[in-house]
């Protein structure tokens, strides 16, 4: 049940909640900063709403307060309650389709919006609602499509036009939103804020034109491309210079692991004096990352980093400096970054002074997200070698992930001398190269840095084995998965192959260790299915070894990959791997030696699924053998300091 189902009272003599009371909740909704002050705020206004039939401002208010403490469990539930309410009110409209996105559930958000608006294509009304929501999702391609039905059959409507303009003006085809534009009669007689929109509309195309720009998208390609010609700076003499390490955040992910490994594992060669790749470090290692939120898990790593005496800097707690202080943007650059969306803008100008500050020699930017944040100001700031370190599928093929900035700062990125571009497994650096244009091997591999798993574990997670194992005590085989509750790694799928599997083999335990978006539907599930002692959800933990150790087999069952570190684990702790062949997980695991690939990684059969398990699982020999082939295969090439050579030497191409 959702946060609005279980509280909701429906019975026909609830009086409405009183105008003062909606008037307090709107006010909070409008006023709460933190995700700790709205969840107090909330909390005041939970137990009145079971006391009050259902009202719009009221429950909306409620919903963002909840939307203000930043957890994603149950949100996109929430709204839904609430947009089914209040079938009129936009805002839990368009926050349902927001949430749609950040679940990796489009296909479901589209299906939902054209159940909603049926004659979208033929009434003016329903046509404006479903653009909203096409609008958050993403969808621009259906938008467009919409539109041109709807310019044709009511050509005079300026609401539609005007709506239309502010999207296209969004995705940056400002060049087509002055066509539009130009078409609307009696442009000067409009209001004020309508004839703004126009003229910056207009002003903006004149200035993209200026710069034989078409697509606002293109502007930091054509900012790149100013430096396309230049020299780089001379590195330090007699080791590695500074290096800041730059991501999003810091939340419990593979990538972000993999960061935290690497710098740590830097600064400590830095401390004791250690050569790496035959390079002396002549300085500590920086991290850098947008935001760490504790609302979102998003400073999972953050203690690691300062245990290993790792500078971490949090980029949102500065503000952004005016471009008239930043004396290395010319003019021209002052004039282009404008047409910038806002987050790359600030994040480019609170970026550049950093890495000046640092005197940085390598910009070491992880994941899309961080090359897009990133990239220009290592440039602007002089930064002479910039690295990227792409994790995964490119976002042509994620397109939750895809903003169109992104293709053209790639290409015009990889022509800039002193850039090197690098991936993670074979998978990743081909499709990139496949996306963007590239000959092959313009991606350099370099695998993730995997230290040996260690046995051992926190006292909570102590205490999490041994519930596990007090409730499941006829159980003599444990299948783990260690992954983020989410979309792509198909948490409730493989919830589902638990469950079948548990009902013909009661003697087997399946334990998941993680947290994500779909924890508390996966919990449900597990309650629905009646597996709350065979199936366990033990939530996050930093000692992931401890559980790999207590296994007889790694279930991994992700849609993509770029090289699963988990599998990584799982081989040096000597547990076969049961997987899909997402990504680069054909790398790590040897098909029948080190465990078995299962034949597809988009859509996985359930029975096949089974069959491979069951085989696995019975045969205590077989599995004892793939153990031992699989700690042999993976201590070389994914070790610590195997990886910290690849990077090193990398930098210095």
């Amino acid at each position: 049940m959702s946060f609005f189902c279980e509280r909701i009272s429906f019975g026909r003599n609830s009086p409405p909640p009183p105008e003062d009371l909606i008037q307090k909740s709107e006010n909070l909704a409008q006023n709460v900063k933190t995700p700790e002050e709205a969840k107090s705020a909330l909390a005041k206004l939970e137990p009145l709403i079971p006391e009050y039939a259902p009202e719009a401002r009221f429950l909306i208010s409620c919903g963002m307060l909840l939307e203000k403490q930043r957890v994603k469990a149950g949100m996109l539930e929430a709204w839904a309650d609430l947009q089914n309410l209040f079938p009129e009110q936009m805002l839990p409209f368009r926050m349902t389709m927001r949430w749609f996105v950040r679940m990796h559930q489009v296909d479901e958000g589209l299906q939902r919006l054209y159940q909603m608006y049926p004659e979208r294509n033929n009434d003016l009304e329903q046509a404006k609602r479903a653009i909203i929501g096409l609008a958050e999702l993403k969808d621009y391609v259906e938008i467009d499509h919409l539109m041109q039905q709807i310019l044709a059959q009511f050509p005079d409507d300026l609401a539609s036009r005007l709506q239309y303009i502010k999207i296209l003006q969004t995705q940056g085809k400002v060049l087509e939103a002055q066509k539009i534009a130009a078409n609307i009669k009696d442009a000067d007689t409009l209001g004020s804020g309508t004839r703004k929109l126009l003229e910056s509309i207009s002003s903006n195309a004149l200035a993209l034109e200026k710069y034989s720009i078409s697509d606002n998208a293109a502007v930091i390609g054509k900012m790149v491309e100013l430096f396309d010609k230049r020299t780089p700076r001379p590195l330090s003499k007699g080791g590695i210079g500074p290096t800041v390490c730059f991501t999003g955040q810091l939340g419990a992910g593979g990538a972000e692991r993999q960061m935290t490994r690497i710098a740590s594992r830097l600064q400590y060669c830095f401390d004791h004096g250690i050569l790496v790749a035959g390079q002396k470090l002549l300085s500590s290692v920086y991290v850098c990352v947008r935001h760490t939120t504790s609302a979102s898990n998003s400073d999972f790593f953050l203690p690691m980093l300062h245990d290993a005496g790792v500078d971490v800097h949090v980029l949102n707690s500065n503000p952004a400096p005016d471009p008239e202080d930043i004396s290395e943007l010319t003019p021209k650059m002052r004039e282009m970054l404008g047409f910038l969306p806002d987050d790359i803008q600030k994040n480019t100008l609170k970026l550049i002074p950093y890495f000046q500050e640092k005197n940085t020699e390598f910009a070491y930017l992880w994941q899309d997200g961080g090359v897009l944040a990133a990239a220009l100001a290592a440039l602007v700031a002089g930064v002479p070698r910039i690295i990227t370190s792409f994790r995964g599928l490119p976002p042509n093929l994620r397109q939750e992930l895809l903003r169109p900035q992104m293709v053209y700062l790639y290409k015009a990125l990889f022509k800039v001398p002193g850039v090197i571009f690098t991936a993670n497994s074979i998978s990743t650096a081909r499709a990139y190269e496949k996306w963007l244009g590239l000959e092959t091997g313009a991606v350099f591999v370099v695998y993730n840095a995997v230290p040996a798993a260690s046995p051992e574990g926190s006292s909570q997670d102590i205490e999490n084995w041994e519930k596990v194992t007090s409730k499941s005590p006829e159980c003599d085989r444990t299948v783990l998965g260690v992954f983020r509750y989410d979309h792509n790694k198909r948490a409730t799928f493989w919830i589902d192959v638990a469950a079948a599997y548990i009902k013909t083999h009661p003697n087997t335990r399946f334990v998941i260790v993680g947290h994500g978006t779909e924890f508390s539907i996966c919990q449900k599930k597990i309650v629905e299915l009646g597996v709350e002692n065979r199936i366990f959800m033990l939530g996050s933990s930093k000692h992931v070894g401890f559980y790999l150790h207590k296994a007889d087999l790694l279930m991994h069952l992700a849609r993509m990959e770029g090289m699963p570190n988990v599998v990584i684990e799982a081989h040096l702790a000597s547990t076969p791997a049961l997987a899909t062949p997402a990504g680069g997980t054909n790398e790590i695991l040897l098909d029948g030696i080190t465990g078995v690939l299962l034949e597809s990684a988009d859509n996985p059969c359930k029975d096949r699924v089974l069959e491979k398990l069951n085989q696995l699982l019975s045969d205590h020999k077989m599995r004892e053998e793939m153990g031992r082939a699989a700690k042999k295969h993976a201590t070389g090439p994914f070790s610590i300091d195997q990886s910290l050579n690849g990077i090193i030497t990398t930098f210095l191409k």
